[in-house]
């Protein structure tokens, strides 16, 4: 199966999955497994290794005794047991038949007399005892998803020799088979998990390890340690492989999510309270809350973002010290104010570090630091880009130290700081930099770094309050899965940073475009497109921020809002200065409100792969009372334009209806077609498609005050056929005002027309009707009577090449170009 031949379900936006017969055995203690039917990637003779007290301990070099049995759901498995003598240690292994794969349990155990230190675990080993993986007869066209926290992406084995290193799973694609392996663990609580593949050309996979990362474990005689619960699985379509997985953790973990996206400001790229000429942070932020009341009333924001405005020294460590320069009065007396303007408090935390520097922080927690294997507490030398007294070259002159989670004096450290914030009225919070250390000998031994992690967040979120909103940004891991409501999928997309001199990274901007982090729209949108899988099953996506107000090109910030508003399930962050923002970028903030659920799905992600191409297309299916429809962004980041035409099954549509599309950046009524439509993508611009069922009466094309065009604004929609009328619904906030494009089939005339726009597209002879719409109140009733011409021409004789409509149709017939999908109706 090619990529263009993966089947799509239009009714529920999601993938078909027929199932793989999968055949598989143990031989030696060597697992190998690959599709019943011969198709590629099987994998075959795969131990595992371990590094032990710095060494590295391979099964191959172990004895092994197996036995084969059913379990007490009767699937078939295989257990095995794999004894070293020196050291004296037991890996014991449980393979269990699970549907299209196989699902394996490992474990150690310290058979000896002495403590053993547990590094990394390779469950699956396959350099260790020569094992492969069958790529079949085109290698280099296999297709890798790599999964990395900021640069998610979809990459093909094109060099002579390379590394492709994943996350949680190992994902692998063959467009000539059709088939996906994934290797994926499918616990995720305990320990940072990896995978990593290296490709040589002609050779193949020669190495690939599946990892779980124990830190420097202390296995105590006697005890066990269990690795995280991996599955090999086998899947007919690359897509379904990814949800799959996610289901699987959704199952298992069940977490909470929002049921309704927060709406959040942050002033976070035009707004300098630092420097001179601009008031402190308290005034900004109350300054902006009223602008947010004014300018966006009837719109749900919901809360005003601190940041970094909270420290005392602009240091992490600071949290309950505040900033009197920034904020007068203090913190509680800051958010009493936010409270009484109508929005909650979100705040910025670092649990797992702090730099001594940070006043009297180190001496408070002394006792409860991460620690070394003599006892000494763990430091390295930092940098703060928030540091008031940063020097101009940035020279690491603060020292960091680290939590132990584990230990109680932490947990009542961080419970005191988020019960105080929760007493002030703060009710969300990002929790930042949550790299794991793994080198740490924590004071709960029994524990691992992950858990010692997890332990951390657990108390954040007890003190906070099960109601609280947390979300995590750089480091974040399905591992936190079930403690938060929503992580980052990408960089700090949106960000700026103050002029406040010496800042390290530029001093005459607050905000950028065209670096690799906060103004950069290709890694946008391919880790908002690859990370679709995770949204409402293991956290809530969160694109972090959209900024849109100018000097931000029109076409860039129309990129920024077409994935915020296509991602309506996200929380949106906001970073234009209220005060200020021109109208015009104004609107294209409402586009976004009310937020609404789900995120859009990749439909390329599998065709255009790196290194020659990158995914472009997303869909959004869209269902209301009235209609389905189908919203489809096209991205092209590129400085020439793109010039496409997009196939309608591939898109999930019935290929031999036809669809009414518009495209709504450019408010545009592009035809009505069957099978395929063109699409025409300007250098560094996103177009968004709406497709809908062609219908022979008047029915809406589009609207203008939504991206997602209907979903929230048309309440109710219906045509009557006996009186020929349109009749609707729309709402927005009392005072708003917006437009209806609403397509009118060759027979028919808008009888009451004042006020409307009717425009003829000639190619199709039908018309295109833009009707405007003031809200009084929330709620506005409409309704456009129609009747139904009888007249034989279709244009006056001499003014184009035809007259008669039977003209007409002989003329387009004979002048059709080539592949033209045009429905004429």
């Amino acid at each position: 199966m090619t990529p263009e031949e993966i089947q799509t379900d239009a009714g529920s936006g999601g993938w078909l999955e027929p199932e793989v017969t999968l055949s598989w055995r143990v031989t030696a203690g060597q697992l190998s497994c690959r599709p019943a039917d011969g198709r590629p990637l099987g994998v075959t003779r795969i131990f595992g290794s371990v590094v032990v007290n710095g060494g590295e301990l391979h099964l191959a070099s172990a004895t092994e005794n197996s036995r084969m049995d059913r379990d007490a759901e009767g699937r078939r498995r295989v257990v095995t047991s794999f004894r070293f003598a020196e050291p004296s240690l037991c890996w014991s292994r449980e393979v269990v038949e699970d549907g299209p794969g196989l699902t394996i349990r490992t474990r150690l155990e310290n058979t000896g007399e002495v403590d053993l230190i547990i590094g990394d675990w390779h469950v699956l080993d396959a350099s260790a005892s020569g094992g492969v993986i069958d790529l079949g007869a085109e290698p280099e066209q296999v297709r890798f998803f790599g999964w990395r926290s900021w640069h998610m992406q979809v990459e093909r084995f094109a060099e002579e020799s390379s590394r492709h290193p994943s996350n949680n799973l190992c994902h692998l694609y063959d467009p000539a088979s059709g088939l996906t392996l994934l290797s994926s663990f499918v616990s995720l609580d305990r320990m940072l998990v990896r995978h990593e593949l290296h490709y040589v050309r002609g050779r193949g996979v020669t190495h690939y390890r599946a990892t779980c990362r124990a830190g420097r474990f202390r296995l105590r005689p006697g005890r066990m340690l269990q690795a995280e619960t991996l599955q090999l699985s086998y899947h007919n379509n690359p897509y379904a492989a990814l949800e799959n997985w996610a289901d699987r953790i959704k199952a298992r973990y069940t977490p909470e999510l929002d049921e309704r996206p927060m709406v959040i400001w942050s002033g976070g790229a035009w707004i300098d309270p630092f420097s001179d000429g601009e008031d402190n942070w308290a005034t900004v932020a109350l300054d902006n809350a009223r602008a947010l009341r004014d300018k966006l009333a009837g719109f749900e924001v919901t809360h005003i973002w601190t940041s970094q405005m909270d420290l005392g020294e602009g240091l992490p460590g600071n949290w309950l010290t505040g900033n009197e320069e920034q904020i007068p009065g203090g913190m509680p007396a800051f958010v009493a104010r936010l409270k009484a303007l109508g929005f909650g408090h979100k705040l910025w935390f670092s649990p797992f570090w702090f730099f001594a520097e940070a006043k009297g922080i180190l001496e408070e927690n002394r006792e409860n630091l991460l620690r070394d294997a003599e006892g000494n507490p763990i430091t390295e030398p930092g940098r703060w880009e928030w540091d008031y007294h940063i020097d101009p070259e940035g020279s690491l002159r603060l020292t960091k130290y680290f939590l132990d989670g584990t230990h109680p004096k932490t947990r009542a450290y961080v419970a005191k700081i988020f019960k105080a914030y929760r007493a002030m009225g703060a009710s969300a919070c990002m929790l930042d930099f949550l790299a794991i250390r793994e080198d740490g000998c924590l004071y709960d031994d029994t524990l691992l770094p992950v858990e010692a992690a997890r332990k951390i967040l657990a108390v954040v979120r007890e003190a906070f309050g099960e109601e609280a909103h947390l979300q995590t940004a750089v480091a974040s891991t399905p591992g936190f899965v079930g403690l938060l409501n929503a992580a980052r999928v990408g960089r700090d997309f949106g960000e700026g940073r103050p002029l406040y001199p010496p800042f390290p990274l530029w001093h005459n901007a607050t905000y950028v475009r065209h670096d690799l982090h906060f103004g950069n729209t290709h890694y946008f949108v391919q880790n908002a497109a690859a990370n679709w899988f995770t949204h409402g099953k293991v956290y809530g996506n969160d694109l972090n921020i959209l900024t849109v107000d100018k000097p931000v090109p029109l076409e860039h910030a129309r990129i920024a809002t077409t994935l915020f508003g296509l991602s309506g399930g996200s929380p949106l962050t906001l970073g234009d200065d209220f005060r200020t923002i021109d109208p015009e970028r104004l609107r294209l903030v409402k586009l976004c409100l009310p937020r609404t659920s789900g995120v859009p799905t990749p439909v390329d992600l599998f065709e255009h792969v790196s290194p020659e191409a990158y995914g472009r297309i997303l869909k959004l299916q869209v269902r209301t009372p009235w209609e389905d429809y189908l919203l489809v962004a096209v991205y092209n980041g590129e400085g020439a334009s793109y010039d496409a035409s997009l196939d309608l099954v591939r898109l999930g549509l019935d290929g031999e209806s036809a669809y009414r599309v518009f495209e709504f950046w450019n408010e545009e009524y592009i035809g009505t077609f069957r099978g395929s439509f063109p699409c025409a993508v300007p250098p560094e611009a996103i177009r968004l498609y709406r497709l809908a069922p062609a219908r022979t009466h008047p029915w809406l094309l589009s609207t203008d005050m939504h991206l997602q065009q209907g979903a929230v604004e048309i309440l109710s929609l219906s045509w009557d056929e006996e009186t020929k009328i349109l009749a609707g619904i729309a709402t927005r906030p009392a005072g708003e005002h917006g437009n209806l494009f609403v397509h009118l089939p060759r027979p028919y005339r808008l009888v009451n027309h004042k006020e409307v726009g009717l425009m003829k597209e000639v190619r199709d002879m039908t018309v295109v009707a833009r009707v405007p719409i003031a809200f009084q109140t929330e709620k506005t009733a409409f309704a456009l009577r129609f009747d139904v011409l009888d007249v034989p021409n279709v244009a006056w004789r001499g003014w184009l090449p035809y007259c008669s409509e039977a003209e007409w149709k002989a003329y387009v017939e004979e002048h059709r170009p080539p592949g033209d999908t045009r429905v004429l109706c």
